[in-house]
This record gives C-alpha cells, sequence and structure tokens, in this order.
C-alpha cells in the first residue's frame, strides 16, 4: 500500500502512536526518567540490530524488499532498529515508569485498574485502526 515506506509508516502509525500517548500523558514520569532510558536504549538498539540480523541470516524471518527502505545496519533495515531498539523500548520502559510510580505512591486497587484499563485501550484502539486500514484499502 505505502510501497517501501510500509514498514516504516505501520511502525511509527501503530507502534509509535501508542509510545507517543504515553509519554505525553505521563511527561514528567518520562522527563524525571529520561536518563535510564537513554541509557536503556543504548544498550538494545545494538541488541536489536544483532537479533534481527541472526534472524534475517538464518532465515527465521525476511523483509520484502518492496516493503522497506532498503538501508539500515548490516542486514537489519533501519525500520527494526526504529521500531524494536526505539519504539517498543521507549513504550515498555514508560509502562515501567508508570508502574513503578503507582507502586512509589501506594496507589489504591481503583487507580491501578483504570490505569492499566486506560493502557490496555491505547492497544485495543490501534488494532481497531490497523483492521480498519486493511479492510479500506484491501490490504492483505
Amino acid at each position: 500500500m505505502f510501497g517501501n515506506l510500509s514498514y516504516l509508516i505501520y511502525s511509527i502509525l501503530f507502534g509509535g502512536l501508542i509510545t507517543l500517548i504515553l509519554v505525553i500523558t505521563y511527561k514528567d514520569l518520562f522527563k524525571k526518567n529520561l536518563a535510564i532510558l537513554a541509557k536503556v536504549l543504548i544498550l538494545l538498539i545494538p541488541v536489536s540490530i544483532f537479533v534481527d540480523t541472526n534472524a534475517v541470516r538464518t532465515g527465521t524471518w525476511f523483509y520484502a524488499d518492496d516493503k522497506i527502505i532498503g538501508f539500515g545496519f548490516i542486514d537489519s533495515p533501519i525500520e527494526t532498529s526504529l521500531f524494536f531498539g526505539a519504539i517498543v523500548t521507549i513504550g515498555v520502559c514508560m509502562l515501567t515508569f508508570i508502574f513503578l510510580d503507582l507502586e512509589k505512591k501506594k496507589a489504591n486497587r481503583e487507580t491501578w485498574i483504570r490505569t492499566i484499563l486506560g493502557i490496555s485501550s491505547l492497544g485495543l484502539v490501534t488494532s481497531a485502526l490497523m483492521l480498519l486500514l486493511r479492510v479500506v484499502m484491501n490490504y492483505p
């Protein structure tokens, strides 16, 4: 549908959207933990490149040439480093920061449930948007 930008656009649209909403919603936690997040990213981006490159070389998975930009690190497309190394890492770190903050504040059960349901609803909305896009655009 988007040609060689397909994987990049889907990564940003669906993975980046949830992460961006978490960062904006919990911007104080994001700012407070930025140094930790930077260290985690510095460690995990090379790991994700290594894992992805190994998986491509062994045939565990592949990327269709017509769906990626075409440059990256070794055999790993730049889109993978962006998605796994940055978007997923930032999202998981933000969830960790949120839950640790709730624990620190000794939040009651209702606050925990509201937070978890709110975050879960982001995933459901994103999945619904992806499904709608596939149906509307007749994309497999």
